[in-house]
């Protein structure tokens, strides 16, 4: 994983006298950024991008990306959610200490 460490350019500032903010304001980008689903990874590529251009491409790219990974999550859960459904609906077992419930889920 890549370092966060940009230089101050990236969003505007050159001097140091505007450090606190601009700290706070990748700060805050980092944040956002992490709150949208981004790995650490993903936000240090974009604010090193920024340092010399105008990330929104790669930007967008990684929020599709992300967009791929929420749908697969979203199936696989849809898919466990019927898998369970299905699973409380088979008979129970009286004996031993087993549950038919679980024995009988089809998990594939």
């Amino acid at each position: 994983m890549g370092s966060l460490a940009i230089g101050w350019g990236a969003l505007g500032y050159g001097d140091l006298a505007t450090a606190g903010f601009v700290g706070a304001a990748i700060l805050a980008f980092i944040r956002q950024a992490r709150g949208l689903g981004l790995s650490l990874e993903a936000i240090s590529e974009i604010l090193s991008l920024a340092e010399n251009e105008a990330p929104c491409s790669r930007t967008n790219a990684l929020l599709d990306q992300r967009l791929d990974e929420i749908d697969r999550a979203i199936a696989d859960l849809t898919h466990l959610r019927a898998t369970i459904t299905a699973a409380k609906q088979a008979p129970a077992r009286t004996d031993g200490v087993r549950c038919r419930v679980i024995e009988h889920a089809n998990i594939n």
